[in-house]
């Protein structure tokens, strides 16, 4: 049987357009929303509800609440409701959808209850305008709608917005809202109970315009009996003394009573109990929560914290029942997700949601139902202004549900036997992940990126998605939305959407204007996106690849970057592959790929990067070797490719790009770390990971809204991965104006296996301000490190910051490998060999890499010398690539000093993987010019990132070569400048021709122009030199005879990487190491 409505009840129907892919412009309108036979409220038993739309209209319809799309379920004949829920319908025409119509209906048995009531709090009204009747006649319309002749209203705190204990009259406001509405329905009788909040001011104000409605003007606490349900009201403002004692006391009166422990005693208080409904967020009152546990009859109902109804965590069964009762103001979320702001995404806690409960009690249970008043889809701020929402009373969702009806239940003949049936505990949680069946979809529109969504399912409700866009080469983040946080799936919303469009860009500010982070274009991207419901359990992850502000299924040709690492080591080297692939259904032909690195980068292909054709689908890769030289600052450097073709539409061309991150000398990369452990964290954002996902803008924060938050010390370790030689700690507390948690005194521990740590390494205290603070210390080696805060800057108990990075290297020592390399020329032909030789004691794995090719050994025995020979063709010799680095180079501290290379301090069995850079430089002897080979080959290598003195060392090389044929003395003159710099060291580049003989045995002894000593392999080169002119005109005649003009001179540096045999598990991206001798031919 239908229960009566007033007319003026009956529930008007959403009008939202329905979310569904765009389709081409039309000229019809969108047909008239479907009419429903019946509308909203509460039903006995069942009903049915008939559909109807324009003729021509097909009507789709949900009964879960989601918004109909084309493939939902087609209206045919009268739709049976047997079970509370939402009903949602749209009419399709032409390819147009009407806007949709949702009603929820409570279905209920003929059983009549034996009090049924409606549990609000969070009003928060202080102005009596045109607005405000309006919102609350729809509230009080809905109520009516559902039941028009409650026994009871219950307003629990904060009924006003005051915030300084000065706005007391505004309660008039209320009491008069409260009052038009009562008597406008008729129901002027119903009694309304009120109970203190935050925002009240004191009870003897509330009192005073209150009446009957608080009846305690000086302790804030009452009783209330309706037939057998005794309501026990309080102050959680003042929860203690003589209250404290007078809850305790009825209680315990009312437990004693005959049947007492299977009938509900409902407690009512503004704030939460501590470790209750929604895991004890913005809690308090830990003594009532210990009070309350003595008795499972207890039904405590609470506010204060906004958070929404349709969160299952809004009940808790423990030792009590715990019930969150909403807010008729506006409702949260806890603080871990997005929201999309118009066309980007703004990380806020507020949702413009009202709700509230309404309860009915009968003998065996009471039934709670989660009630909307308003759930539109809007926000709480316009244009960064607040309370702009709803303003477009009456609401459209007003009367749809928040979930599935509550029962509690107080079955048993012993309190443990009545909590041992409780359905609410934490241990019946629901555990089952969201199902994802849809395919993220990228779209642009209006240049903008978008990520369109298909809804995931959930047995109870999906809460948002958790959103990870990466840039496709690297792995690096390239949207900042901060570790743990979701973009909300908008399930407040009524009907809830069945396709979330995700703005891919994040907003710095709730202005329309304000400043927004997006992605680049031409980058390729990967999105991962995972559902997670209200407990945080996941579906499988969907991923799409796209390109920023593209259709890439457009293009005739796809070119793709990927890099071995996001975090690059200044002079070391990093593989940067592209991948080219032909869309087109025709052969390409033609086709040529290109890296550019940043100026003084190093950068050459290690395979083919150029084409003749490509079938149709064919992908080819190249690799290419990529070395930031030493010194390179810590940043992101643009690294783009570029792919050009000719398809069968002609010629054509691709532009691709990524970042390479450098980091500072000294620290240890990102990719090494991951967290070992630390105090506590906030689970609601401000996760542990936050403390190396090298965002400056999220944070790990100690938990802070659990009932009883840590206090100091907090610490957090981070695990290196493997064993490493430590010498400083980095820390960024969090950004200004926020302070808390920002460490003051602080503890720094070094462990091998996070068990054993031993006295402190460092200790003392940070200086306050923003910025990066660090810490050096004497080497020590480990896995593990662990910063242990001791106090904040601003003094309060909060630990946390924005990020943490050790400093250091690996532990692992490289494996003693000679590399040795000779070329050879013949009839166009260039042949490179090049051997390794294993000096170390135990096996190793070597790789050779060079500009011809790449050959890898495995299993090199110690003594054992392998050797593989790379042949080209001197005309595809490509011009201005050289060696990267003779030899490692000193490493230099934090302050830019020279420090001695730490080599030999390391355990030498230990790994270490060895990387460097092969090249060549081309180039032609020009006899009209003979200043070109030196200037082009000089050139290449500080482009290289040679340093400096391998340069002068190389300079000293080629022009003595030249000049010791062109007879002008200019290189006897280099050598001498290069003795007053201390002289060629051994063990630095040497150049030389292949097969030229070794010079006459030099004296020991001779003073250069400077009077100072000459000796070794200085004076053996500048006799070299000095013989010179006299063969001068020997040497022409023996070009002329013997090379051809065009003949090939390239400067060729050969790298290995190597790691021991035994440490294979150790191996790493590790530093560049030696490169082999350059050779001239």
């Amino acid at each position: 049987m239908k229960t009566t409505i007033a007319g003026a009840c009956a529930l008007l129907a959403v009008m939202a357009g329905a979310a569904l892919p765009a389709t081409a412009a039309s000229a019809a309108e969108p047909p008239e929303a479907p009419s429903f036979s019946q509308p909203g409220g509460r039903y006995t038993d069942e009903t049915t509800v008939e559909l109807t739309a324009e003729p021509g209209a097909e009507i789709r319809y949900t009964l879960d609440g989601s918004m109909p799309t084309t493939t939902s379920p087609v209206y045919a004949e009268p739709i049976s409701i047997e079970k509370t829920t939402n009903l949602a319908a749209v009419a399709f025409l032409d390819g147009e959808a009407s806007p949709a119509e949702i009603e929820g209906y409570l279905i209920k048995t003929d059983e009549k209850p034996l009090l049924s009531f409606f549990m609000m709090s969070d009003v928060h009204t202080s102005v009596l305008d045109e607005k405000n009747r309006g919102i609350w006649k729809s509230h009080f319309d809905t109520m009516a709608s559902i039941n028009p002749a409650p026994d009871l209203i219950i307003s629990n705190g904060d009924q006003i917005n005051d915030n300084n204990w000065n706005t007391a009259p505004d309660h008039q406001v209320v009491k008069t809202l409260f009052d038009e509405n009562l008597n406008r329905l008729g129901i002027e009788d119903t009694p309304v109970l009120m109970s203190h909040g935050n925002h009240d001011v004191g009870n003897a104000d509330m009192a005073k315009y209150y009446g009957d409605w608080f009846p305690n003007a000086t302790g804030g606490y009452y009783e209330k009996k309706f037939g057998d349900s005794t309501f026990l009201v309080i102050d959680t403002e003042a929860y203690s003394g003589a209250q404290r004692t007078w809850l305790q006391g009825r209680l315990a009166a009312l437990s004693a009573e005959p049947g007492a422990l299977n009938r509900p005693i409902f407690v009512v208080g503004h704030r939460p109990a501590t470790s209750t409904v929604h895991d004890g967020a913005q809690a308090s009152n830990a003594t009532l929560t210990t009070d309350l546990s003595a008795y499972p009859q207890a039904v405590y109902f609470s506010g204060h914290s906004h958070l929404n109804l349709n969160d299952e965590r809004s009940i808790w069964q423990g030792g009590f029942t715990a019930v969150n009762d909403g807010s008729m103001s506006y409702t949260e979320i806890p603080h871990d997700a997005y929201q999309v702001f118009g066309n980007a995404l703004w990380e806020e806690a507020t949702i413009a949601t009202a709700q509230s409960l309404y309860v009915e009690v009968y003998a065996d249970r009471t039934e709670i139902d989660r009630v909307n008043y308003a759930a539109e889809n809007e926000r709480t701020y316009t244009n960064a202004q607040w309370g702009t929402y709803q303003s477009g009373y009456p609401f459209d969702s007003a009367g749809t549900l928040a979930g599935p009806t509550w029962t509690v239940r107080l079955d048993g003949s012993t309190p443990a036997e009545v909590r041992s049936n409780y359905d609410f505990t934490s241990a019946a949680r629901d555990n089952v992940a969201p199902t994802f069946e849809g395919t993220p979809e990228h779209l642009v529109v209006d240049g903008e990126d978008i990520l369109r969504v298909p809804a995931a399912s959930d047995d109870e409700s999906v809460y948002g998605y958790d959103v990870r866009v990466k840039d496709a080469a690297t792995g690096a983040l390239a949207l900042p939305i901060a570790a743990g946080k979701k973009v909300l799936s908008d399930f407040q919303v009524a009907p809830r959407p069945s396709i979330l469009d995700i703005p891919l860009a994040i907003r710095n500010g709730r202005q329309a204007d304000a400043p927004q982070i997006t992605l680049t274009q031409g980058t390729e991207y990967i999105a991962d996106v995972t559902a997670v419901d209200m407990y945080g359990n996941r579906s499988q992850t969907r991923s799409v690849e796209f390109i920023g502000g593209e259709d890439a299924a457009a293009q005739p040709g796809r070119l793709k970057l990927s890099a071995k690492a996001s975090e690059v080591i200044p002079g070391e080297a990093t593989t940067v592959t592209t991948a080219f692939t032909n869309q087109t259904d025709a052969p390409m032909t033609g086709a040529s790929v290109s890296l550019n690195a940043p100026d003084g980068w190093h950068a050459f292909a290690a395979t083919d990067s150029q084409f003749a054709e490509i079938a149709a689908g064919d992908v080819r890769t190249t690799d290419w070797i990529v070395v930031p030289p030493a010194g390179t600052e810590a940043g992101a450097h643009a690294v783009t490719a570029e792919a050009t073709f000719t398809s069968a539409d002609g010629p054509g061309s691709i532009s691709r790009g990524t970042t390479l991150t450098t980091i500072l000398e000294g620290t240890i990369p990102r990719s090494r770390l991951s967290i070992a452990g630390f105090s506590s964290e906030e689970t609601t954002g401000d996760l542990a990971v936050n403390a190396i996902d090298g965002d400056p803008a999220t944070l790990w924060h100690g938990a802070w809204t659990v009932a009883q938050p840590p206090t100091f010390p907090h610490w957090i370790t981070i695990d290196l991965g493997s064993e490493h030689v430590l010498d400083g700690y980095r820390y960024l507390p969090r950004a200004l104006p926020a302070t808390n948690g920002n460490l003051k005194a602080y503890e720094i521990h070094v462990s091998s296996d996070n068990a054993t740590w031993g006295a402190p390494v460092a200790a003392g205290a940070f200086a306050g301000g923003t910025g990066w603070k660090q810490v050096d210390f004497a080497e020590t080696t480990g896995r593990y490190i662990r910063l242990t805060g001791l106090s904040s800057q601003n003094g309060l108990q909060w630990g946390g910051g924005a990020e943490f990075l050790p400093m250091g290297h690996l532990a692992s020592q490289q494996p003693d490998v000679e590399v040795t390399a000779t070329t050879t020329a013949s009839a166009g032909e260039l042949t490179l060999t090049v051997a390794a030789t294993n000096h170390d004691t135990v096996p190793a794995d070597v790789k050779l890499l060079t500009a011809f090719g790449v050959q890898e050994f495995d299993d090199v025995q110690p003594g054992t010398t392998v050797s593989h020979p790379f042949a080209t063709k001197s005309s595809t010799v490509d011009a201005g690539v050289a060696v990267a680095r003779g030899r490692r180079a000193g490493r230099r501290n934090r302050r830019g000093r020279a420090r001695p290379h730490r080599r030999e301090r390391l355990p030498r069995r230990q790994a270490r993987q060895e990387h460097a850079v092969a090249g060549h430089g081309q180039e032609r002897i020009a006899h009209g010019d003979p200043h070109a080979p030196r200037r082009r080959v000089h050139a290449a290598l500080q482009r290289a990132g040679c340093r400096r003195q391998h340069l002068e060392d190389l300079d000293v090389r080629l022009h003595g070569r030249r000049h010791r044929a062109d007879g002008d003395g200019q290189g006897r003159r280099l050598v001498h400048e290069r003795r007053r710099d201390g002289g060629l060291r051994e063990g630095q580049l040497q150049a030389r021709r292949p097969g030229q003989g070794r010079p006459r045995r030099a004296q020991r002894r001779r003073e250069g122009p400077d009077r100072q000593p000459v000796v070794g392999p200085e004076l053996r080169e500048a006799r070299r030199l000095r013989r010179g002119g006299r063969r001068q005109r020997a040497h022409r005649s023996r070009c002329r005879r013997q090379h051809d003009p065009g003949r090939v001179r390239a400067a060729v540096a050969v790298c290995v990487s190597a790691h021991h045999r035994a440490s294979a598990r150790d191996r790493t991206s590790g530093p560049i190491g030696r490169g082999g001798p350059l050779h001239v031919v």
